[in-house]
């Protein structure tokens, strides 16, 4: 079986809408999961969190609990090389061009600094984390990640941060509106760091259920 795990609940909303027959189940507190098929193959689909420190518990108990034979993590990167185009997909197979940071890198002088000092055209929050919990369990592991900012870009992290408790792992909808209510001047950032996303999410979605369905063809052959 095949586990696909992401870092946020928007990131997988799409894929999860192309999994049938889902089966939820909390393996633990802030870790909801579901089990069900995808063109007929059983999968098990989790949200693990963004970054550390509960990333990797999470995808710990997540493998634990499933037992798959593989896992995907996918979700969105922030680019460091200015080659990178908002959309692009890339796929790393254990090749290490994705640097994990504990930290967003918010500002686009320090996206340059890190794409100097690490050569990685990506940066993200999990892989590292998920990679090393990946290879204690003996599963191969696939990065899959859709560049969502630009490495000329800034990410709003001054907002951001009122919609994500990076302690516990869980977001703060709550929190951000109350926060928008009292700054309408952060409203129109917000929206103008958004709305591409979704179809960031596109592609990234459709690069995802591709790789899905080639690992699972491999097993089954």
């Amino acid at each position: 079986m095949l586990g696909v795990v992401f870092p946020s609940q928007f990131e997988g909303a799409e894929f999860l809408t192309r999994v049938k027959d889902k089966a939820p189940a909390r393996v633990q507190r802030d870790l909801p999961t579901w089990l069900g098929k995808l063109a007929g193959h059983e999968i098990a689909v989790g949200v693990i969190g963004m970054g550390p420190p509960h990333c990797a518990s999470r995808v710990d108990a997540f493998i634990g609990y499933y037992q798959p034979k593989m896992l995907i993590l996918a979700g969105f990167a922030g680019a460091l090389d200015p080659a990178l185009k908002r959309g692009e997909v890339i796929i790393n197979r254990g090749e290490g061009s994705i640097h994990t940071a504990s930290d967003v890198i918010a500002t686009a002088e320090d996206k340059a600094r890190l794409l100097r000092e690490t050569g990685s055209p990506l940066v993200d929050m999990e892989s590292a984390h998920v990679a090393a919990i990946a290879e204690k369990r003996g599963i191969p592991l696939i990065v899959i990640r859709g560049v969502s900012d630009l490495a000329d870009e800034a990410v709003p992290v001054d907002i951001l941060c009122h919609s994500y408790d990076q302690q516990r792992g869980v977001t703060t909808p709550a929190k951000l509106g109350l926060h928008l209510a009292t700054h309408w001047g952060d409203i129109g950032r917000l929206m103008r760091f958004l709305k591409p996303l979704s179809k960031v999410r596109r592609s990234l979605t459709s690069i995802v259920i591709s790789e899905a369905l080639r690992l699972n063809t491999a097993e089954a052959g």
